[in-house]
Formats: structure tokens, C-alpha cells, sequence
């Protein structure tokens, strides 16, 4: 049933069909119904006081995260009662009603970052481990970012979701290039800092971060507004923070898939958390940026384009390696 809700529905209602309407069942929480209007007048917001707890929870993340990775493990183990009571108590999170098609998809995404990125990252952290934990690490963590890039392929409604998905697909395969590149070369894939703050992930690039960041943006900006895509800010100042907390010992891309994985695990929690308080769901929401549908997908194109030169660099760098044996011979 949970795999497929759509025939919950159906079960649901053909018995609501025939059952009489005094016990029909209701949802104990209504929906958002979007229906507060913003005044642009308003000094503060329900949702200007959400993305101040995001501020806040994702900066003392970035910190915990290099002093305190224990608390953080405690606190990300605990989040799991947030679905648990969602479902149990029929608390929409947002405007998704429990156990929907859209709620079970948020579920999957909070549990493949929580569970499957951000504990990961924080254990090997925290624990004494060698260098070949550090590369089957890497790996795994190559693995968790191509899942939660295509992860995002669900919603393809409109042209420019489908442009920015072939943006995705085309990341994801300069990931895998990127992984064999240094498979080749005899490269460390991942490796800690000399204080042991920082774990860093040495298969990426510069120009990989930034398209990623642009298609991420763009992603987040069309589902759920601009602000929607605040997690991006939070990874640039998590990314800056680990460059400065590892001393500068790699380069700050580097840095980019541990600071990506616990900002995005805390933005997650609260999201969820927050999501079932009416003080939150009830208040004025900033609507999706429909006004600025061309630009992003302008932005899109160009990032399609990025994407391409880096997959072309990335297959170009391949090419040389095969050939290198055969020049030194």
C-alpha cells in the first residue's frame, strides 16, 4: 500500500462511496490553501520567521559539524519522528496531505539526505578511520549525489523542468567521469583535514559546483519559489566555513559535498518541522516565481550549455589518460 498509494485512494473512495457521510473520514489538518495575501506593506511574516530558524539551525549545523559531530548524529537520529508523526497524527506537512504521492516523495528525499548523506558524512568524521574507508567513502558519496540529482526527474511538468532535467542527467555523468578520472590517475577520492575537522571529497571540480548550484537553484526556485532555493546560500557559507575550518589544506570545491550534505539535512528537518505548525502553514507564502518563467529558462539553456563543456572537458581528460601508456611506451 505505501509503495502505491494510488490504490489506497481507490480503496478509500469506493469506501467513502458507500459509507454514510456522518462518518466519512476527514483529515484532522486542512491544507495551505494559499489564500493569506502578502502586503507589501508587512514589516515580518510567518515565513520570514521560518527562514530566520533556517538561518539560525543551519549556521550552528556548520559549526557542530566540525566540533560537535556527535550532537548533530543525535539530533538528525531523532528527526525521524518527524514522517513517523505526520503520518500517525495526519499532519499535512505543508500542503501535502499524509501519505500522498507528493508526501511520500518529500519522505523519500528527507530520508536519501538525512539517512544516506548526512549521518554518513558526519560518522566518518567523527570516527578514526583509514584510507580505504576514506575512498569507499568517496564512492558511496558519488553514488548518493547521482540518486539525489535523479531523484528530481519526478517533476518534469513543464519545458523548463525537462531542460533543467537534461542538465541533471548530463551532472550526473560527469560525476561518474570525474570518479573514473581519478580511479585512473591513483587519486585519493576522499581524505580528512590534518585537524580532522573536515572531510573532503577530491573528485569535483569548480566548474561542476557552480553548474550544480545553478541547476539546483533553478529546481528549487520553480517548485517551491526563490526562497525555496535558500539551502543554496546555506552550502556557500558551509562551504567557505569548511575552508576555513580545515585550514585551507584543499581547494574550497572540495568542500563542496561535506557542506552540501549537512546544511541540506538540517534545511530538510526544519522543513518538515516547521511544515506541520499552523503558525507556518497558515501564513502568507510567497507564490512560485511564475513571473520570471523566461529568465530561468534562459538561465537553464546557458547551464545546459555549461554542463556540456564540462562533460566535453571530463571526456577529453579521459581520452588523454588512455592515451598517456601509450605515449610513455
Amino acid at each position: 500500500i505505501l509503495l502505491k498509494p494510488s490504490r489506497l485512494q481507490l480503496l478509500t473512495h469506493a469506501w467513502a462511496e458507500t459509507a454514510p457521510q456522518s462518518i466519512s473520514p476527514q483529515p484532522r489538518k486542512p491544507a495551505v490553501t494559499m489564500a493569506a495575501v502578502i502586503d507589501a506593506n508587512t514589516a515580518w511574516s510567518p515565513q520570514m520567521t521560518y527562514y530566520l530558524i533556517q538561518t539560525v539551525v543551519g549556521l550552528g549545523t556548520i559549526a557542530a559539524s566540525f566540533w560537535l559531530p556527535g550532537l548533530l548524529i543525535g539530533a538528525f537520529v531523532l528527526s525521524v519522528l518527524l514522517p513517523i508523526l505526520s503520518s500517525g497524527l495526519d499532519l499535512f506537512i505543508w500542503d501535502m496531505e499524509p501519505r500522498s504521492d507528493e508526501w511520500i516523495a518529500k519522505v523519500f528525499k528527507w530520508f536519501a539526505v538525512t539517512f544516506l548523506a548526512t549521518l554518513p558524512a558526519l560518522l566518518i568524521r567523527m570516527l578514526p578511520v583509514g584510507r580505504r574507508a576514506l575512498q569507499a567513502f568517496g564512492v558511496y558519496t558519488c553514488v548518493v549525489v547521482i540518486i539525489n540529482m535523479l531523484w528530481t526527474l519526478y517533476y518534469l511538468d513543464t519545458w523548463i523542468d525537462k531542460v533543467n532535467g537534461a542538465c541533471a542527467v548530463l551532472l550526473c555523468i560527469s560525476r561518474a567521469l570525474q570518479m573514473y578520472i581519478a580511479y585512473s590517475r591513483g587519486d585519493a577520492f576522499a581524505e580528512k583535514s590534518k585537524n580532522g575537522r573536515v572531510v573532503y571529497i577530491t573528485t569535483i571540480s569548480m566548474p561542476y559546483v557552480v553548474c550544480y548550484m545553478v541547476w539546483n537553484t533553478i529546481f528549487s526556485s520553480m517548485e517551491f519559489g526563490f526562497l525555496g532555493a535558500f539551502h543554496i546560500f546555506m552550502c556557500i557559507v558551509g562551504m567557505l566555513a569548511a575552508h576555513r575550518a580545515g585550514a585551507g589544506q584543499r581547494p574550497i570545491e572540495h568542500t563542496f559535498s561535506y557542506a552540501r550534505s549537512t546544511t541540506l539535512g538540517a534545511y530538510t528537518s526544519v522543513y518538515f518541522l516547521c511544515g506541520m505548525i499552523d503558525y507556518f502553514r497558515d501564513g502568507p507564502v510567497d507564490p512560485a516565481p511564475s513571473d520570471q518563467t523566461l529568465f530561468l529558462l534562459y538561465a537553464a539553456y546557458m547551464n545546459l550549455l555549461a554542463v556540456c563543456f564540462v562533460v566535453a572537458v571530463d571526456i577529453r581528460d579521459m581520452c588523454k589518460l588512455r592515451a598517456k601508456p601509450a605515449t610513455v611506451e
